[in-house]
């Protein structure tokens, strides 16, 4: 399973990757681009089907929520799971 987190100051509808950046432990960073060619940042987290890894990423999901408007964080915006095969 991956869990994956869009970061930026407005929402993105849809999300084209363009480009990986180096990453290393359990989530890869790409910069990504909406429809209006707006630039973001696209966290993948691999969570494994893993409960702890998940909730990890919900706890991270749910602190930056709260952190909206802080000029030192990002800002988050959306995230959704997909699950592999």
């Amino acid at each position: 399973m991956f869990h994956y987190s869009i970061y930026k100051n407005y929402s993105i509808v849809k999300y084209q990757n363009e480009k990986e950046q180096p990453a290393r432990g359990f989530a890869i960073v790409y910069i990504a681009s909406d429809r209006k060619n707006n630039k973001f940042a696209l966290k993948r987290q691999f969570t494994k089907e893993n409960q702890k890894q998940l909730d990890a990423c919900c706890r991270e999901h749910s602190f930056l929520k709260q952190c909206v408007g802080h000029k030192n964080i990002v800002e988050f915006v959306d995230s959704y799971e997909m699950y592999s095969n």
